[in-house]
């Protein structure tokens, strides 16, 4: 059919369009419009028209002979098909918490507390810059993290000093030595408790104290209680409060063989006796290689074990003057408890040992011997997770490497950092990684918490890191 030129209508661009009552077939024999033969054919691959039924099934083939492959892979070990379908590592989202930047009169952070509701955080702190030289008045601000507002603060060193019957010193004066230890609320989230050293010159004599100021966070009364140091026997290197008592608790533990590193033996758990004294207790743990065994919360939890934050550390011998990783690494965990009553406080329990990694040599006792670690206690770690962090550790080629630890309170994640900064999360039963963080983006606190450890909240919502950033993992899987 000709169209007569006069009757064509034209485009913008002056291309003729086609007439709307123009139809256009195909001119070709009916048995050559589509091919009816293979998928695959020379025809089919040359690029001519399929159905739709037809590219559907090619698709499916497809799909099919790729997972057939794969398979056969798999059932090889060639390779590990579960990679595929492991979900995509997703970063923790991090979220600039209260105590981050220096405000509310605190800027050098030494300890924080999570209050048992994990809404509220206790950050302890001095006013002035780190380090601190001379005396500087101590301050505990509490915060609301969800809302992210200060609703308290607490200055017990007025407290302290009168409990010393001495007058508290004016700030930046070189006198009395008043070191802070911990910093942890009761079980019941009304009493919130700082343990303390003081050291006082008196000449000709300097008196040396132990102590715990209690606070009432409804009320706001203070309690003060002291131990001199030098009147506990023999072996009683755990100190432990009677709160009820208002006095100090005198329990004979027992050094234990690896000597002064560590005050509590190690033991898969550790259970109150009824006379407040925590029991070694193995069968309180079930399977204590688990990654389903219990971590037991210190501030009220009727079993602890010692998988608490801690510290794990890459020990090296010197060998002709070189430094030179041979794989032994140690445990220590510090930490405060408080008993299920609320009646007992122990302060500064620290266990560990020397962990052995499952397939690995060994060391021999004259490694040990030079390592001075060779009456340490054995361990394995307690999960995947930990084995796959301390396999990391060990790949490090420096000297003197450490690890910082803390499981999520209920056991299933492992957060792992090794320089304080950037933060590892694991999933402990399988040792996947969740997710990351380096929170040496964010401003921090001068100071830190104590050996560079880590604080979950009791809820598993949030994680205080060394600095004193607080990151958001409430959308962590595990």
């Amino acid at each position: 059919m000709v169209i007569p030129v006069d009757e064509r209508r034209s485009a913008g661009n002056g291309e003729p369009l086609p007439d709307p009552d123009l139809e256009i077939g195909d001119l070709r024999p009916a048995g050559e419009r589509r091919p009816r033969g293979r998928l695959w054919s020379a025809r089919a691959l040359a690029g001519r028209r399929l159905t739709r039924w037809q590219r559907l099934w090619r698709a499916f083939t497809v799909i099919a002979a790729v997972t057939g492959v794969l398979a056969a892979l798999a059932l090889s070990g060639r390779f590990d098909v579960a990679a595929l379908v492991t979900r995509v590592e997703r970063p923790a989202a991090l979220v600039t918490g209260p105590v981050v930047a220096p405000r509310d009169g605190l800027s050098c952070l030494r300890e924080v507390a999570w209050a048992p509701d994990a809404r509220r955080l206790a950050a302890l702190g001095v006013a002035n810059t780190c380090p601190v030289s001379r005396y500087e008045p101590a301050v505990v601000n509490v915060y609301d993290v969800a809302a992210d507002r200060l609703v308290s603060r607490w200055r017990p060193d007025t407290a302290i000093f009168a409990a010393l019957r001495l007058p508290r010193p004016a700030a930046g004066q070189v006198g009395p030595v008043l070191y802070q230890h911990v910093l942890l609320w009761s079980r019941d989230g009304r009493t919130l408790a700082l343990t303390f050293f003081a050291e006082i010159s008196i000449e000709p004599r300097i008196l040396s104290y132990d102590g715990v100021a209690l606070l009432d966070v409804a009320t706001g009364r203070e309690r003060v209680l002291l131990n001199r140091e030098g009147g506990r026997g023999f072996g009683q290197i755990v100190l432990e409060w009677d709160v009820a008592a208002g006095a100090p608790a005198v329990l004979p533990y027992e050094l234990p063989p690896a000597g002064p590193l560590f005050n509590l033996a190690a033991a898969p758990a550790y259970t109150w006796g009824g006379d407040g004294r925590l029991v070694p207790d193995a069968a309180a743990a079930g399977d204590a290689r688990s990654a389903t065994a219990p971590i037991g919360n210190p501030n009220g939890d009727a079993v602890v074990t010692q998988w608490q934050p801690g510290i794990v550390s890459l020990v090296t011998p010197a060998a002709s003057g070189t430094g030179r990783p041979v794989g032994v690494s140690t445990w220590s965990a510090t930490f405060a408890a408080w008993s299920p009553d609320g009646r007992y406080l122990i302060d500064g329990v620290t266990t560990g040992g020397r962990l052995e990694l499952a397939g690995r040599p060994t060391p021999s006792a004259a490694t040990l011997d030079a390592l001075q670690i060779s009456r340490f206690p054995v361990l394995a770690p307690r999960d995947v997770a930990m084995t796959r962090a301390l396999e990391a550790l060990g790949a490090a080629t420096e000297a003197g490497q450490t690890l910082w630890l803390a499981w999520r309170p209920d056991g299933r994640v492992l957060a792992a950092s090794p320089d304080g900064d950037d933060v590892t999360f694991y999933e402990t039963a399988s040792g996947r990684v969740l997710g990351r963080v380096r929170t040496a983006a964010a401003d921090g606190l001068e100071g830190g918490l104590p050996g560079g450890a880590m604080r979950w909240s009791p809820d598993g919502n949030w994680l205080v890191v060394r600095n004193g950033v607080v990151v958001r993992v409430d959308k962590l899987a595990g």
